[in-house]
């Protein structure tokens, strides 16, 4: 519950108090999961106070199997509770970071990994009573408490860098609001397909962009959110289509000067792209089409 909380801290300084739609969710902002922790503490306590021979009567028994003592009752619920709220964390950290592109998706779901093994061990052992397994468990989390003191030092800035990423990701969404974008995408289609403004060399994004009537970086925006794709990647994509038409419509010409007309300007430059693309080699393409 505590890691929750922090994790929770942490992503509404990101957001300056607007969460995103994972962190709204009721079940990661409830402070319900605090809850069971109050008996746990209860049962520890309890435990703690007893006399020393008594507490080795009850750990034999615990040993041997389930019972319904108060101990063996607080210490799964323990256990139960922290699988839950890992589980809930690692739902949380996978939404956002998809939702918000991070970069270290991987790196940040690593986090959780030890400590939920440990946790399903130590639920397995403690339920079958195998003691090799509640072992295994223990020395994970022992385990847990290294490698996140390695992590911490190996990635000092982890959490900073994500807040940086996030913030980002916020900012250049704000830069689309007001925008109508679905009329931005039909004058972009029509000046791409209709006006083949791709087939400009020089055509930049700025070029572009001052045609949309937007600034360069909301037309980068648009077309990353839209398309998928860089600006170079979009022009190359309707050059490289154009490019196969003409290699089939006109085949007494020259690879090169098709290539110079769709708007490359080298040879290697317009092969690289058409093979990325297609797969195939401008040559390949041709004789393969032409021989079909």
């Amino acid at each position: 519950p505590l890691l929750m909380q922090m994790t929770r801290k942490m992503i509404d300084a990101a957001f300056e108090g607007e969460a995103p739609a994972p962190a709204r969710n009721p079940w990661f902002r409830s402070r319900w999961y605090f809850a069971p922790v109050l008996p746990v503490i209860a049962v520890e306590l309890n435990f703690q106070l007893k006399e020393p021979a008594e507490k080795q009567a009850i750990l034999d028994q615990i040993y041997r199997g389930l019972s319904t003592n108060s101990v063996d009752i607080g210490l799964l619920l323990g256990i139960v509770q922290t699988i839950i709220c890992l589980l809930l964390l690692i739902y949380f950290v996978f939404r956002t970071a998809r939702e918000y592109h991070l970069s270290n998706l991987g790196r940040a779901l690593s986090i959780f990994a030890t400590p939920l093994l440990a946790s399903f061990f130590l639920l397995a052992g403690y339920s079958f009573k195998w003691i090799w397994l509640m072992h295994a468990g223990g020395w994970l989390i022992s385990l847990t408490m290294i490698l996140s003191f390695l992590y911490m030092l190996r990635y000092p800035d982890f959490f900073l860098a994500m807040k940086r990423e996030i913030q980002q990701e916020r900012y250049a969404r704000t830069q689309l609001t007001g925008l109508d974008i679905p009329s931005l995408l039909d004058r972009l289609r029509q000046l791409m397909e209709e006006q083949k403004l791709f087939l400009d060399p020089d055509l930049r994004l700025s070029d572009l962009a001052e045609e949309l009537n937007v600034t360069s970086h909301q037309l980068s925006r648009i077309l990353n959110e839209n398309f998928s794709q860089n600006f170079n990647a979009f022009l190359n994509t309707y050059r490289i289509k154009e490019a196969q038409s003409m290699l089939l419509r006109e085949t007494d010409r020259t690879i090169l000067s098709i290539a110079y007309d769709v708007g490359f300007n080298t040879k290697s430059a317009f092969n690289d792209q058409f093979s990325r693309i297609t797969g195939k080699t401008p040559a390949a393409f041709r004789k393969e089409k032409v021989k079909g």
